[in-house]
C-alpha cells in the first residue's frame, strides 16, 4: 500500500499590521501529514508590544482541510468569543479590556487551530489575510 503525504505550508505570514506604530510578526509552522490525521498549529507572535487590539482572517484550502477547534490561549482576555468558525477561514478579533497595553515576548504562543487532514495528498498554506475581517493591530 502506497502511502501518500499531504504537505501543508503554514509560513510566517502577516508582516506591518495596520496601525498607527505597531508592527507585529505572526507565524505558524510546516506540517507534514497524512489523510485523516489530526495536527496542531500553533499561532506565534513577535513584536507584540503594548498591544490594545487586533484582527484578521486566517484561510486555508477546505479540501485539503478540516478545522476541528482552535484553543491554547495563552493571551490575556482571548477566549472563544474572539473567533469566528467557517469552512475555509477562522476570523480573529481581540481586545486588551483594560485599554493599557498588553506585551508578550517574542515567539509567544498566543492560540492553537487543531485541524484535520481529510485529503489524499496536496499542498496548502494558512494565510493570513484581511477579508472578511480586516487585518489591524493597535497599540
Amino acid at each position: 500500500m502506497k502511502v501518500r503525504k499531504l504537505l501543508l505550508v503554514l509560513p510566517i505570514l502577516l508582516c506591518c499590521l495596520l496601525s498607527v506604530q505597531a508592527q507585529i510578526t505572526l507565524s505558524t509552522s510546516s506540517h507534514q501529514v497524512e489523510r485523516g490525521e489530526i495536527f496542531f498549529v500553533d499561532v506565534k507572535a513577535s513584536g507584540f508590544d503594548d498591544l490594545i487590539s487586533m484582527q484578521y482572517t486566517i484561510k486555508w484550502d477546505s479540501t485539503i482541510l478540516r478545522l476541528i477547534s482552535v484553543g491554547d490561549y495563552d493571551l490575556q482576555y482571548l477566549d472563544d468569543d474572539k473567533f469566528g468558525a467557517f469552512t475555509d477561514a477562522l476570523t480573529f478579533a481581540w481586545i486588551d479590556q483594560s485599554t493599557m497595553g498588553i506585551s508578550v515576548e517574542d515567539d509567544t504562543r498566543l492560540y492553537t487551530i487543531r485541524f484535520e487532514a481529510i485529503a489524499d495528498e496536496g499542498k496548502t498554506s494558512i494565510a493570513f489575510e484581511g477579508s472578511p475581517t480586516a487585518i489591524e493591530a493597535v497599540n
